[in-house]
């Protein structure tokens, strides 16, 4: 049986946006809602000028099939391994570094379950979940 420990990160000093340094945690949690809110509520005017009219609702025949094409083990393989293995794991606590090391292991599965998602376009749920930690 494999465990897998997921340690508690968190950050511990950030610097403001006029150049103080937070330590608090709720200092830091409320500077980060501060930028982020300021992203999400800037106003888009890139599609001001873009008529939606013009973007066309469907795919045709050719965008639609290569869109849906079936996985390959050798496409795979190269995704795998072209991951960087020093980032940080997703919601299953697995980096690509394991994935990496262990791919003639895992391979098999991993295509079992990618060729399913490509025939079904349903995805496991445990695949959509994340973890979001409030401070």
């Amino acid at each position: 049986m494999l465990l897998v420990h997921r340690a508690r990160n968190f950050i511990a000093i950030i610097r403001s946006k006029n150049g103080h340094e937070l330590i608090v945690r709720p200092s830091i949690a409320k500077e980060f809602e501060d930028y982020f809110q300021s992203k999400w509520n800037t106003p888009l005017t890139l599609l001001a000028n873009v008529e939606l009219d013009m973007i066309p609702h469907t795919l045709d025949k050719h965008d639609s099939e290569w869109l849906f094409r079936p996985i390959t083990m050798a496409k795979l393989d190269r995704v795998v391994k072209s991951l960087p293995g020093d980032k940080a794991p997703g919601p299953d606590g697995f980096s690509a570094m394991l994935y990496k090391a262990h791919w003639s292991i895992v391979k098999d599965i991993l295509f079992e379950a990618m060729s399913q998602f490509t025939n079904t376009a349903e995805l496991p749920l445990q695949w959509k979940s994340t973890f979001v930690e409030a401070f």
